[in-house]
């Protein structure tokens, strides 16, 4: 018995399809695709490679930071309700109603 009949006969008893779309043999990868691209190499040995990302935002202008952090606000505000938003609002005021009579009260 193959293994390709031992597939699809373990496809049979679970109740999958044994289509031989799932048992075809993958093709060989031949040189030319495994190739490096000579670009991307010297590029590689310059260094700077991916960085984390406090060291990004250390390197951004305090303006460039702020435009990052309203596009992420933007971007989760997006995905939210009119309600969910509104709740957040609300929120959001209560807590500055809350530090601002703390000042005023503290001595």
């Amino acid at each position: 018995m193959s293994m390709s009949s031992v597939g699809r006969l373990a496809y049979r008893q679970v109740g999958l399809p044994a289509s031989p779309c799932y048992f075809r043999p993958m093709p060989k990868a031949s040189k030319a695709s495994t190739k490096k691209n000579p670009h991307a190499v010297a590029l590689g040995k310059l260094g700077g490679g991916p960085i984390g990302g406090r060291a990004r935002m250390a390197m951004l202008t305090p303006a460039e930071r702020h435009e990052f952090a309203v596009s992420g606000v933007r971007a989760r505000l997006a995905s939210t309700s009119a309600q969910e938003r509104h709740a957040l609002a609300v929120k959001a005021a209560r807590t500055r109603w809350a530090k601002a009579k703390t000042k005023k009260t503290r001595p």
